[in-house]
Formats: structure tokens, sequence, C-alpha cells
């Protein structure tokens, strides 16, 4: 229950903070920035979970330690960042989209990641 509302918690704040770029998303959608923009950062953020991976096996890390360098290295708050990104550059709303898609991504490969150690 508790992931559930965290997981409710997430998606609100990016909402919240996302606001001035989605009326402009959704109303006049370019599919291809939008899938380039998704592209990159799913691999950016599978890229830093799997350099956390590779360097805890690389140092020959226990399984629970390797699992910590995993997320250490893989998650990061860009909760700021969004702020700051929307404030500075309210002019220019589509700047928030790859730090949304980031923040996106990085939950989901986090639930990938935690199925995948569970095993």
């Amino acid at each position: 229950m508790l992931k559930l509302i965290n997981l409710f918690d997430l998606l609100l704040l990016n909402y919240a903070n996302a606001a001035a770029a989605l009326p402009q998303t959704v109303r006049q959608p370019d599919w291809d920035f939008l899938a380039l923009v998704l592209g990159i950062t799913a691999a950016m953020c599978a890229g830093a979970f799997a350099s956390g991976w590779l360097t805890a096996r690389l140092f020959g890390a226990a399984p629970a330690d390797r699992t910590a360098m995993t997320y250490g290295l893989g998650m990061n708050n860009n909760g700021t960042g969004l702020v700051l990104a929307a404030a500075a550059l309210a002019d220019h709303p589509l700047v928030l989209l790859p730090i949304i898609f980031y923040n996106l991504v990085q939950q989901t490969v986090a639930g990938v990641v935690d199925k995948v150690a569970a095993r």
C-alpha cells in the first residue's frame, strides 16, 4: 500500500511541476521529438543503473552491496531541477520534458531492478 501511495505522490508532483509543459505538448504533440527525448532519457537512466551494477560486479561486491550500488548510481532526485527549470525557463516549457521523462523512466527502471534483484 505504501508503494502505491508513493507512486501516486510521485505522479502528482511530476504533474504539478510540469503543468507548464503539458498543455502545449498535448495540444500540439511532436511525436518525433517526444520519442527522441524518451529514448535518450531512457538510455541515460538505464546506463546509470547499469554503471552501478557493473561497478559493483567488477569489484566483487556481495549481492546486497551490488543492489545498493545499483540504486545509488541509478536513482537521483530531479525534483529540484524540475522546479528550477520551470522557474528559470518559463518561456521554454518543452525544456521540462527531458526532466519529466527521466523521472518517470527512473521509477520504471527502479521497479524492474527491484524485480530482477528479488530473484
